[in-house]
């Protein structure tokens, strides 16, 4: 993974932090708070793996949050 942007491996590493809390959570806010926190990291996982393997020109759209189809 040394070829990854450093930003990649923080943002994993607080999906992977957030998933061993969610484990902890009551189960009220395991399936509300924890579940929206896990998405929300997962998107934005998603739009920096998007932005890093696209075309220069659509970069700046991924990290602003358009997506480019």
């Amino acid at each position: 993974m040394s070829d990854e942007l450093p930003i990649l491996n923080r943002v994993y590493d607080v999906y992977k932090a957030l998933d061993s809390v969610n484990d902890k959570l009551p189960k009220h806010k395991r399936y509300s708070l924890g579940s929206s926190t896990e998405q929300t990291t997962l998107s934005l996982l998603e739009q920096l793996l998007m932005a890093k393997h696209a075309p220069k020109s659509h970069k700046a759209g991924f990290l602003y949050g358009h997506k480019h189809s």
